[in-house]
């Protein structure tokens, strides 16, 4: 065995105090409406274990997670609160869902048997959490069967359904805000149907980050929560909405390895696609598409040194980029440079990055790799 030893410089700083700080923000916003914190996904590459360890000391009650693989990672680590599984339960994964008390999110008539017969073999009652499709289009039962899977499931002596809920697929576009009621309607007679035949679900959900900020109505007795208590606001609610006061949890930084001088018709890095017009100072920097910094960001995005944005230059290779800081004053071999985060006047988020690459926030964080350590503060 090596002893672990990580002194290169590329590191992810998780601001555990931001990430509480947020998710008092949102308490103040969803009021009554207990709230199911995110984690799948690493914690959208912020750490589950330990973003899940802060929530729950802070009161969170429920996780949600995408895997059972996830939810027994949160498990082992002492995790003891309410695990719901977005995936569902696949065959044989039944007795590590009764043993470790978690609860699947049930889509499919297959399934919901499969998990009763499990259920009666072990002498225990499932509790599960049934998912219908409103128009996400995505999983679910589809909203129109309601009726039937009502009566399909109170026919199965096991199973005992906690919750029915669903999931926007537009929310954070105002132009489709009809389409959105339209899905928190249809939850509405979905459960009626259910009503109908004496099952009364303790919980219904539909609402995510920007559902529940911009449609009150959608908030029910639980909204489950991801980007916003990871501090994203600028790509998942409109431009024109009033932002909560969430802040970035994730800060990403390294330091430069070295600095050269090229003269003008010099090239860098593979392929040529960037060469030098005139005298440019370039500093390369420990990280790479390996760690998670898209290589679509290639001659096109910036990271900051001493307070000034710097352009990444030439191709992002697996394990370094290269960076023009030419303007950025003096910059040697341990000089400091911020790829998400503040520094000085100037603030570089994760929907930035995004932004300039046609994508969200959450593919940016969820990308970091696990070679950039995870350091909490």
């Amino acid at each position: 065995m090596h002893t672990q030893i990580h002194n290169r410089p590329t590191i992810a700083i998780i601001d555990t105090q931001a990430l509480i700080h947020n998710l008092n923000v949102i308490r103040q916003i969803t009021g009554n409406a207990d709230i199911m914190a995110v984690v799948k996904a690493d914690a959208y590459g912020h750490g589950a274990r330990v973003c899940a360890e802060k929530l729950q000391d802070a009161g969170v009650k429920w996780f949600a997670v995408a895997t059972l693989g996830e939810a027994l990672e949160l498990r082992e680590a002492g995790n003891t609160g309410r695990i719901l599984v977005l995936g569902g339960c696949w065959p044989g994964e039944e007795k590590a869902f009764f043993e470790f008390a978690l609860t699947p999110a049930v889509f499919t008539l297959e399934q919901v048997r499969r998990i009763d017969a499990a259920a009666a073999a072990n002498k225990l009652t499932a509790t599960v959490h049934l998912k219908f499709d409103t128009g996400m289009g995505r999983v679910g039962f589809r909203y129109n069967l309601a009726d039937s899977v009502a009566e399909e499931i109170r026919k199965l002596e096991n199973i005992d359904v906690e919750a029915i809920f669903s999931h926007f697929s537009a929310a954070d576009n105002p132009a489709e805000s009809d389409f959105t009621r339209l899905q928190n309607d249809r939850l509405d007679k979905i459960i009626d149907a259910f009503l109908q035949v004496g099952i009364k679900p303790r919980l219904t959900d539909i609402a995510n980050s920007p559902g529940a900020i911009l449609f009150p109505e959608s908030r029910r007795n639980l909204v489950r929560i991801g980007g916003l208590l990871y501090g994203f606001k600028g790509d998942i609610l409109p431009q024109e909405t009033e932002k909560p006061d969430v802040r970035p949890v994730m800060r990403l930084e390294t330091e430069v390895a070295q600095v050269k001088t090229i003269n003008p018709g010099e090239s860098v890095g593979y392929g040529r696609t960037f060469v030098a017009g005139e005298k440019r100072v370039i500093a390369t920097i420990p990280i790479g598409y390996f760690d998670g910094l898209p290589r679509s960001l290639s001659n096109k995005g910036s990271v900051l040194v001493n307070g000034v944005l710097s352009p990444i230059v030439g191709r992002i290779s697996m394990d370094w980029t290269t960076i023009d800081v030419t303007e950025a004053g003096e910059v040697k071999e341990g000089t400091k440079v911020t790829i998400i985060g503040r520094d000085g006047e100037l603030e570089l988020r994760a929907e930035d990055i995004a932004g300039s690459i046609d994508t969200i926030s959450y593919e940016i964080t969820c990308g970091i790799s696990r070679r950039v350590p995870r350091i909490y503060i």
